[in-house]
Protein backbone atom coordinates (compact mmCIF):
# COMPACT_ATOMS: atom_id res chain seq x y z
CA UNK A 1 0.00 0.00 0.00
CA UNK A 2 1.65 3.56 -1.03
CA UNK A 3 0.79 6.16 1.30
CA UNK A 4 1.02 9.79 0.07
CA UNK A 5 1.79 12.21 2.86
CA UNK A 6 3.17 15.70 2.61
CA UNK A 7 6.34 16.30 3.37
CA UNK A 8 6.95 16.32 7.31
CA UNK A 9 7.88 19.81 8.69
CA UNK A 10 11.56 20.63 9.32
CA UNK A 11 13.23 19.38 12.86
CA UNK A 12 15.93 21.00 14.75
CA UNK A 13 17.45 18.82 17.50
CA UNK A 14 20.10 21.35 19.74
CA UNK A 15 20.11 24.13 16.86
CA UNK A 16 20.92 20.50 14.02
CA UNK A 17 18.58 20.18 11.13
CA UNK A 18 18.05 16.29 10.75
CA UNK A 19 17.17 15.06 7.71
CA UNK A 20 14.24 12.66 7.01
CA UNK A 21 15.22 9.70 5.22
CA UNK A 22 13.59 8.07 2.05
CA UNK A 23 14.32 4.55 3.56
CA UNK A 24 15.81 2.69 6.13
CA UNK A 25 16.29 -1.07 7.67
CA UNK A 26 14.74 -1.29 10.77
CA UNK A 27 14.52 -4.88 12.56
CA UNK A 28 16.29 -6.45 9.41
CA UNK A 29 13.30 -4.84 7.16
CA UNK A 30 13.04 -1.84 4.94
CA UNK A 31 10.58 0.99 5.80
CA UNK A 32 10.31 3.41 3.48
CA UNK A 33 8.39 6.77 3.76
CA UNK A 34 5.38 6.04 1.14
CA UNK A 35 4.78 2.35 2.54
CA UNK A 36 6.55 0.97 -1.14
CA UNK A 37 7.19 -2.82 -0.57
CA UNK A 38 9.38 -2.66 -3.59
CA UNK A 39 12.41 -2.38 -1.69
CA UNK A 40 12.15 -4.53 0.72
CA UNK A 41 11.22 -7.61 -1.90
CA UNK A 42 14.01 -6.86 -4.29
CA UNK A 43 16.33 -6.81 -0.54
CA UNK A 44 14.55 -10.08 0.60
CA UNK A 45 15.46 -11.55 -2.66
CA UNK A 46 19.04 -10.57 -2.84
CA UNK A 47 19.98 -11.96 0.91
CA UNK A 48 18.03 -15.11 -0.57
CA UNK A 49 19.89 -15.14 -3.56
CA UNK A 50 23.47 -14.79 -1.52
CA UNK A 51 22.84 -17.35 1.08
CA UNK A 52 22.05 -19.55 -2.01
CA UNK A 53 25.16 -18.57 -4.03
CA UNK A 54 27.27 -18.84 -0.28
CA UNK A 55 25.83 -22.61 0.41
CA UNK A 56 26.34 -23.51 -3.28
CA UNK A 57 29.93 -25.52 -3.24
CA UNK A 58 29.90 -26.68 0.25
CA UNK A 59 26.46 -27.88 0.13
CA UNK A 60 24.16 -27.94 -2.33
CA UNK A 61 26.52 -30.08 -4.91
CA UNK A 62 27.75 -32.18 -2.45
CA UNK A 63 26.46 -35.57 -3.38
CA UNK A 64 27.96 -37.11 0.04
CA UNK A 65 25.03 -34.75 2.23
CA UNK A 66 21.49 -36.76 1.64
CA UNK A 67 18.30 -34.12 0.45
CA UNK A 68 16.62 -34.61 3.67
CA UNK A 69 19.56 -32.63 5.44
CA UNK A 70 19.60 -30.42 2.51
CA UNK A 71 16.17 -29.72 2.42
CA UNK A 72 16.13 -28.55 6.22
CA UNK A 73 18.70 -26.71 5.97
CA UNK A 74 17.23 -24.73 2.68
CA UNK A 75 14.05 -24.70 4.99
CA UNK A 76 15.63 -23.13 8.14
CA UNK A 77 18.70 -20.98 6.94
CA UNK A 78 17.29 -20.06 3.48
CA UNK A 79 13.50 -20.08 3.01
CA UNK A 80 13.24 -18.01 6.27
CA UNK A 81 15.18 -15.10 4.94
CA UNK A 82 12.96 -15.22 1.64
CA UNK A 83 10.25 -15.10 3.75
CA UNK A 84 11.25 -12.75 7.01
CA UNK A 85 8.19 -10.75 7.24
CA UNK A 86 6.22 -11.29 5.02
CA UNK A 87 3.39 -11.26 7.53
CA UNK A 88 3.32 -8.16 6.81
CA UNK A 89 3.28 -7.63 2.94
CA UNK A 90 0.37 -6.83 0.81
CA UNK A 91 0.12 -9.96 -1.72
CA UNK A 92 -0.52 -9.64 -5.08
CA UNK A 93 -0.46 -12.07 -7.70
CA UNK A 94 2.44 -10.97 -9.04
CA UNK A 95 4.70 -11.33 -5.71
CA UNK A 96 3.32 -14.40 -5.37
CA UNK A 97 4.71 -15.36 -8.76
CA UNK A 98 7.96 -14.07 -7.99
CA UNK A 99 8.46 -15.92 -4.74
CA UNK A 100 7.18 -18.83 -6.17
CA UNK A 101 10.07 -18.65 -8.62
CA UNK A 102 12.70 -17.49 -6.53
CA UNK A 103 11.39 -20.64 -4.30
CA UNK A 104 11.33 -23.15 -7.45
CA UNK A 105 14.80 -21.78 -9.04
CA UNK A 106 16.56 -22.96 -5.55
CA UNK A 107 14.99 -26.32 -5.22
CA UNK A 108 15.94 -27.07 -8.50
CA UNK A 109 19.40 -26.31 -7.94
CA UNK A 110 19.16 -28.09 -4.68
CA UNK A 111 17.92 -31.26 -6.26
CA UNK A 112 19.80 -31.12 -9.53
CA UNK A 113 16.76 -30.49 -11.70
CA UNK A 114 17.81 -28.58 -14.46
CA UNK A 115 15.69 -26.10 -16.75
CA UNK A 116 16.12 -28.32 -19.83
CA UNK A 117 14.60 -31.66 -18.05
CA UNK A 118 11.16 -30.16 -18.60
CA UNK A 119 9.99 -30.57 -14.90
CA UNK A 120 6.92 -28.40 -13.75
CA UNK A 121 7.65 -26.25 -10.53
CA UNK A 122 4.62 -28.42 -8.76
CA UNK A 123 6.35 -31.63 -9.71
CA UNK A 124 9.67 -30.11 -8.40
CA UNK A 125 8.14 -29.23 -5.26
CA UNK A 126 6.17 -32.55 -4.43
CA UNK A 127 9.39 -34.20 -5.34
CA UNK A 128 11.12 -31.89 -2.77
CA UNK A 129 7.92 -32.49 -0.37
CA UNK A 130 8.24 -28.75 0.12
CA UNK A 131 5.01 -25.82 -0.33
CA UNK A 132 5.51 -23.19 -2.47
CA UNK A 133 6.59 -19.82 -0.90
CA UNK A 134 3.71 -17.72 -1.77
CA UNK A 135 1.47 -20.49 0.51
CA UNK A 136 4.26 -20.73 3.37
CA UNK A 137 3.96 -17.24 3.09
CA UNK A 138 -0.17 -16.99 3.71
CA UNK A 139 0.59 -19.61 6.46
CA UNK A 140 2.94 -17.16 8.31
CA UNK A 141 -0.04 -14.54 7.71
CA UNK A 142 -2.65 -16.38 9.47
CA UNK A 143 -0.68 -17.31 12.42
CA UNK A 144 0.52 -14.02 12.53
CA UNK A 145 -3.04 -12.42 12.53
CA UNK A 146 -4.38 -15.00 15.19
CA UNK A 147 -1.16 -13.96 17.57
CA UNK A 148 -3.05 -9.88 16.86
CA UNK A 149 -6.83 -11.47 17.39
CA UNK A 150 -5.69 -12.74 21.14
CA UNK A 151 -4.04 -9.90 22.34
CA UNK A 152 -6.13 -7.37 24.86
CA UNK A 153 -8.55 -5.29 23.23
CA UNK A 154 -6.21 -2.16 24.39
CA UNK A 155 -3.57 -3.53 22.76
CA UNK A 156 -2.00 -1.30 20.32
CA UNK A 157 -1.64 -3.60 17.62
CA UNK A 158 -5.22 -4.61 17.70
CA UNK A 159 -6.29 -0.84 16.70
CA UNK A 160 -5.13 -1.69 13.05
CA UNK A 161 -7.80 -4.61 12.80
CA UNK A 162 -10.20 -1.50 13.73
CA UNK A 163 -8.30 1.34 11.25
CA UNK A 164 -11.16 2.43 8.51
CA UNK A 165 -9.31 4.90 6.29
CA UNK A 166 -12.37 5.90 4.85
Amino acid sequence: MLVKAPDPPSLNIDGNAVEFAGSFVYLGSTVTNNGDLKPEIVRRQTLFSNVMQALRKPLWRQQSISRTTKMRIYNAAVLSVLLYCTETWLFTGTLSSRLDGFDSRALRLILGIHWRDLVSNETVQAFAKQSSASSLAARHRVRWYGHVLRLPPHHPSQAILDFDPG
